[in-house]
């Protein structure tokens, strides 16, 4: 059996696939690479519209308006836009009333550049305490006043504050049973 001996090309084949598959390694690591940088970015603008719709969802909530929102007849609909607070996005509010005491209240959040969007919704039902108030302070047990305390039972509006109900009358000041 005869062979050869002749290897004179063997340096170049090799030196080529080494070639190729060191590229296909550099392309795969750029190509790796982009998909994170991508999902990175998205995930940022997807939290920038959720952050807006939860922060305005919480305001619209915290911040409700009697006046307008418990005066809509049933079925009707309020729509406000505005600038999240931080400044990373904006949104888009909705409030309809669907019965007499419940309510949807849904907002849309919207990042930046308004690529993302993400919706937060609320279902509020109102349901109005009544409180049976009989004194300025009510105890269950024994009461020991003492220092510079002073406990009134008039009934006054705090300073500043405006729409305030009317003043009912002057209670007594500690009821104890």
């Amino acid at each position: 059996m005869k062979r050869l001996r002749n290897e004179r090309g063997i340096a170049l084949v090799v030196a080529i696939f080494a070639l190729v598959v060191v590229g296909g390694l550099v392309a795969g690591a750029l190509f790796v690479g982009t998909q994170e940088q991508r999902i990175g970015r998205n995930t940022l603008t997807q939290q920038q519209a959720f952050t807006a719709a939860e922060a305005a969802n919480d305001g619209l909530v915290s911040d409700w308006n009697q006046i307008l929102y418990n005066n809509m007849t049933v079925g009707a609909s309020i729509t406000t836009s505005g600038t999240a607070p931080d400044g990373q996005g904006w949104y888009r509010t909705t409030v309809q009333r669907l019965s007499q005491m419940l309510y949807l209240v849904r907002s849309d959040g919207f990042s930046k550049d308004s690529t993302a969007r993400q919706r937060v919704g609320a279902l509020m039902r109102l349901r109005p305490f009544q409180f049976n108030i009989n004194a300025a302070l009510k105890t269950q047990g024994a009461v020991k006043i003492g220092g510079s305390s002073f406990i009134s039972g008039v009934d006054q509006s705090p300073t500043g504050w405006t729409g305030c109900p009317a003043l009912t009358d002057t209670l007594p000041g500690v009821r104890m049973p």
